[in-house]
């Protein structure tokens, strides 16, 4: 017999589990952890809030091994800590969601005999993979790797929610959407490479691809069975023996798959986003008076948003890994400051390469994972990881090691490496708690180090701007040039010197710009009526 609808209860208010578990013993430690976190939300230094970090966990570690505990006990537990995500880290995450999967199973256990509980059950599983979902954004905005443990809860919690899903009447379908949402976000953040993107591109894709979400259903494909029939011919598939493997695109799909998954058809996504790409360019590159019709911010989180979504949607195969080698003693030291790192480079160029730092700067170098002629990936060990290294250019000193001659740096060099490198950092993970890994890209090509200057202030007044520039070779008075500086704009006019000439130039285009850095194309400036030659 089922409930009248009218009288069921939210899972949060289902009266499931045995009230007389309920002890002291169980109510007062919460009550403590939950005062401690009041003060918490005032205010709290590093050391209280690892201490309360440790005291949640033993908490949930006790919940979690009393399956019994009345249910709207548990919740309540729950619903509190997560007012403080930011607390939460890889082994936390686990526990919480552990504990929302064993609410989950009373909830679903009551189900069996009555089928008025789907409906709860289903809304309790989309708020426990909404969590999920907040927390992996959490981890990728601080470039750490989600804990696996986590993404496998995920998977199990979502399959069983598009199963008790698909057993829902009709009417009450539109409890679905929610659920639906909220996994294939989870999948496209997962496809979307956050960890190459700086924080303002991370900002601006989410944002795109919230527009695009209600375009998207999930679909539970067993094993060996025949699934419904799709149209498109783009699938975004996880197979769910593998959940921490990123999600593959295809473009056909057999009659019946090897493995379970989750199946999201991204026909439509991908269209509708490929077309907002390309009205938004085409307003960009013309004088269309339907450009003042978006706002300057609408048409970067398109451009730099759509482009990032279409880009992890490819279809087409990887470009191949190329041959890298692996320097277990190789260490880089690192210039984070970008004019400083020029005329480094500038130094090693005048020197031979003959850099020869001190033993206190030896102690910050970080040690190469591996390397190739495009670029490296180095990973340093330390007690704090900072967020904000995506995007930056640096410059990159290659060590030899103490007192070995022969020495992997030795190799490296024989490699095609010289003891100085510029390079752009192009992503950054923390993969476990404090090993960070940084994933950098070389600059190439054959460069010209010059003095820039900016005059302001006019004729009488010195209120210079002056910054070492790179740049490439190039003919026709057309030249690339990389600044040190991301404040600089199209148009702007600046001196270069050489060989105690000044040359007048003006930048074309802004090609790129990161962090601390510019790419332009510069060309010569006509100065008072005249073109220099």
């Amino acid at each position: 017999m089922e409930l009248d609808h009218d009288l069921r209860l939210h899972a949060q208010r289902l009266k499931l589990g045995k009230a007389e578990l309920l002890t002291d013993a169980v109510r007062l430690p919460f009550t403590d952890i939950e005062s401690r976190l009041n003060q918490y939300a005032i205010g709290a230094a590093a050391e209280e809030s690892e201490q309360l970090r440790k005291s949640m966990k033993h908490y949930l570690g006790r919940l979690n091994s009393n399956p019994l505990i009345p249910l709207q006990f548990r919740m309540k537990v729950l619903n509190r800590f997560e007012q403080d995500l930011g607390l939460f880290d890889g082994e936390m995450t686990a526990a919480v969601l552990n504990s929302h999967k064993i609410a989950v199973e009373m909830v679903q256990k009551a189900a069996i005999s009555n089928k008025a509980y789907y409906a709860d059950l289903v809304d309790m599983l989309s708020n426990s993979i909404e969590l999920a979902l907040k927390l992996l954004l959490i981890a990728q905005q601080k470039y750490q790797a989600p804990a696996v443990i986590a993404t496998r809860q995920f998977f199990e919690l979502a399959r069983l929610g598009l199963g008790v899903a698909a057993l829902l009447d009709q009417a009450k379908q539109m409890n679905v959407k929610r659920l639906h949402k909220t996994i294939c976000e989870f999948e496209l953040l997962r496809c979307l490479d956050f960890y190459g993107k700086t924080a303002e591109q991370q900002q601006l894709t989410w944002k795109e691809l919230h527009y695009h979400l209600d375009s998207l259903q999930a679909c539970l494909c067993r094993r060996n069975e025949p699934h419904a029939p799709f149209n498109g011919s783009r699938f975004l598939v996880t197979n769910l023996n593998r959940p921490n493997d990123t999600a593959r695109v295809l473009t056909e799909l057999p009659e019946s798959l090897e493995y379970d998954c989750i199946l999201i058809p991204i026909d439509t996504l991908f269209s509708r986003v490929s077309t907002a790409v390309e009205r938004i360019q085409s307003l960009v590159n013309s004088q269309d008076t339907h450009k003042d019709l978006f706002t300057e911010e609408a048409m970067l989180t398109t451009l730099v948003g759509g482009r990032a979504i279409l880009k992890a949607l490819e279809t087409s195969n990887r470009e191949r890994e190329r041959e890298r080698s692996d320097f277990s003693d190789g260490q880089f030291l690192l210039e984070w400051d970008a004019a400083k790192a020029l005329n480094c480079l500038g130094e090693a160029i005048n020197s031979n390469g003959r850099i020869t730092p001190g033993e206190q700067l030896r102690q910050q170098a970080w040690q190469i994972h591996n390397i190739s002629d495009q670029g490296v990936c180095i990973v340093k060990t330390e007690q704090s990881s900072t967020y904000d290294h995506v995007g930056k250019l640096i410059g990159l000193t290659l060590l030899r090691k103490q007192g070995d001659a022969g020495s992997a740096t030795d190799s490296t060099e024989a490699c095609g490496q010289s003891r100085f490198k510029l390079g752009f950092i192009r992503w950054a993970k923390e993969i476990k708690a404090g090993e960070q890994r940084l994933g950098i890209e070389f600059l190439q090509g054959r460069l010209q180090l010059l003095n820039g200057l900016m005059l302001g202030g006019g004729k009488h007044m010195d209120l210079n701007r002056s910054w070492p520039v790179l740049i490439t070779e190039a003919g026709m008075g057309n030249h690339t040039a990389l600044f040190p500086d991301p404040r600089v704009y199209r148009n702007m006019t600046f001196l270069l010197l050489k060989n105690e000439q000044q040359v007048h130039y003006r930048i074309k285009r802004v090609l790129q710009k990161g962090v601390n850095y510019s790419l332009c194309n510069i060309v010569r400036a006509k100065v008072e009526g005249r073109s220099e030659t």
